[in-house]
């Protein structure tokens, strides 16, 4: 045992003493995090401009009815003030805002008189996602404003078929960001762990001394150990991170525990086989690191990943990784998932790791005896 710590210590001294590993370690974690949250997170508001003709009061009620629409977290639709003709037209020609809605003069009066008003709405169709988003806003905007308008002494009302939806809670894009970006950081920080603790020993010249030794395990388990010790403070930091800059905490913080070692016995099988075979700090790392953010991304880092179409669905179906994600992510948000959800992904991602961690012992053994 006190050799498992020995080692571990001095994996540990290694790590901060190498600032390029500390940096490759946080920094794309970071990187994500703050982009995501900060960027990506918000295009749920769409930002648009509104000009009004005249100060009519139906134009009036439209255009407060515009700019205070949420959804049903309390996120604003459209970050809309209003301006002048001339103002308006920069903003939507310099892109500061994705759409133009011009209300005409007379509303009151064009609807009092039964005349179906055209509002010019203007879209920078740059991305088709965000067009669909801003058009359906508008529809669900106009079918509201819509709805018991009174023509003279008539009060009309759309006949319609609607729906009643159950979707508590209602979440913001940035708590299933921060949730997916800690459930990363899991992974990736103990993968590249184990990468940098194993190449390193390959470009030191000291991987054959390791396994000579008679108590191989001991060594393996205080490299181990100083996985989980990295790991953890990486994932710490990106927790710290979140709650300081998003406000964001996971549901049930004892139960991050579990993950964490969930997590981490799941990918470092992998990561041991990638830093055994190319035996480079860097590269080894590189690759490692561009695997866990592009499985990240592909299993649910985004978006659920029931969501993908095509190639992607099939790569996220068959990929164990999306199986962590999805139990990591609903538990953060929601404090807990079903236990035949936990069973099952429990098993594919216990498979993959195990049969990794065995596979990676014998790569190991086989690339240090052949140096």
């Amino acid at each position: 045992m006190r050799k498992i710590w020995s080692l571990m210590i001095v994996d540990l001294k290694m790590w901060f003493r190498q600032p390029k590993l500390l940096i490759m370690s946080v920094a794309p974690l970071l990187i994500i995090s703050i982009f995501a949250g900060l960027f990506l997170a918000k295009t749920e508001i769409l930002p648009v401009a509104i000009v009004m003709e005249d100060s009519d009061p139906a134009a009036v009620e439209l255009k407060n009815y515009l700019v205070n629409l949420e959804s049903g977290s309390g996120v604003t639709w459209f970050d809309a003030e209003e301006d002048s003709n001339e103002t308006a037209q920069e903003k939507f020609e310099s892109g500061e805002v994705l759409g133009l809605i011009t209300i005409p003069e007379n509303l009151s009066e064009r609807l009092a008189a039964g005349e179906v008003v055209e509002i010019s709405i203007a879209i920078n169709n740059i991305n088709d996602d965000v067009t669909k988003n801003f058009i359906q806003r508008m529809q669900n905007a106009f079918n509201y404003f819509n709805e018991g308008l009174a023509v003279g002494d008539t009060t009309y009302n759309i006949p319609r078929v609607t729906f009643i939806a159950d979707t508590s809670p209602d979440l913001p894009l940035i708590k299933y960001i921060c949730a997916s970006v800690l459930g990363l950081a899991m992974l990736m920080s103990a993968s590249l762990a184990i990468t940098f603790s194993i190449a390193r020993e390959f470009e030191d010249g000291t991987i054959k001394e390791l396994v000579m030794t008679p108590k191989l395990m001991n060594i393996l388990g205080g490299k181990l150990l100083s996985v989980l010790v990295q790991a953890i403070i990486v994932t710490v930091f990106i927790l710290l991170e979140e709650w300081i800059v998003f406000g964001f905490l996971p549901e049930n913080l004892l139960m991050q525990v579990v993950y964490f070692l969930w997590g981490a016995l799941f990918s470092v099988g992998l990561a041991a086989v990638i830093a055994a075979k190319i035996k480079q700090t860097l590269p080894a790392g590189i690759l490692v690191m561009v695997i866990n953010i592009g499985s990240w991304w592909v299993s649910g880092g985004l978006a659920p990943s029931e969501a993908w179409t095509g190639l992607l669905r099939i790569i996220a179906d068959y990929w164990p990784g999306t199986y962590f994600y999805q139990v990591y992510i609903n538990a953060s948000l929601l404090g807990g998932v079903s236990g035949d959800l936990v069973s099952r992904n429990l098993l594919i991602t216990g498979a993959f790791g195990t049969a990794m961690l065995a596979i990676a012992y014998a790569v190991f053994v086989k690339e240090a005896k052949e140096v």
